[in-house]
């Protein structure tokens, strides 16, 4: 869904990638380990590959993006309007 909706919107702006090692180790957080990482468990980020910034953190967040709303006050759709939007 989140794919498809930021393509709608801006199209061939941005590249998707899933469950790259080394982009995912980037995310552990300070004390936790890489190994047997039961932190990941549901875990989901958005991060630039080329600064490393994570845009959004669902474990930071405490909630999934995909909220149940599907219009432009849901949850997703803010985040790829006002976050994305602004990503040069």
């Amino acid at each position: 869904m989140l794919v498809k909706k930021v393509e709608a919107a801006y199209p061939g702006k941005f590249d998707f990638t899933w469950n790259e090692t080394d982009i995912l180790k980037q995310t552990v957080p300070a004390g936790e380990g890489w190994e047997g990482a039961l932190w990941r468990k549901g875990a989901f980020e958005i991060m630039r590959k080329d600064t490393g910034e994570i845009l959004y953190s669902k474990k930071e967040e405490g909630s999934h993006l995909v909220d149940g709303k599907g219009g432009p006050e849901g949850k997703l759709s803010i985040f790829i309007n006002t976050i994305l939007a602004n990503v040069n």
